[in-house]
């Protein structure tokens, strides 16, 4: 392809260079290998970092849901007290 697709556009009328097979990489480029090396290696980072925040995330449900069982627990225990408070007003008459 990369030695067809340059006569194609030529015939198009577009200025392009003939393609240059070489089996050296470019300056500064990754070779194929190379390149998927490291998208292996920021997959499992980013994966790492999903399971560090998933597990952070069920750690703050774990805790809003002690805090909405302790609100609960608090205003059962208020509505006790004040209907003691409201007993003892009412018997002291």
């Amino acid at each position: 392809m990369h030695r067809i697709m340059p006569i194609i556009l030529k015939k198009h009328g577009f200025n392009i260079d003939e393609y240059e097979e070489t089996k050296e990489k470019k300056q500064g480029g990754l070779s194929a290998k190379e390149y998927k090396k490291k998208m292996e290696q920021e997959k499992e980072e980013l994966n790492k970092k999903l399971e560090d925040m998933v597990k952070e995330y069920n750690e703050l449900v774990d805790r809003y849901n002690k805090l909405i069982d302790d609100k609960a627990e608090l205003e059962r225990k208020n509505k006790e007290k004040a209907y003691e408070v409201m007993y003892q007003q009412e018997h002291s008459r």
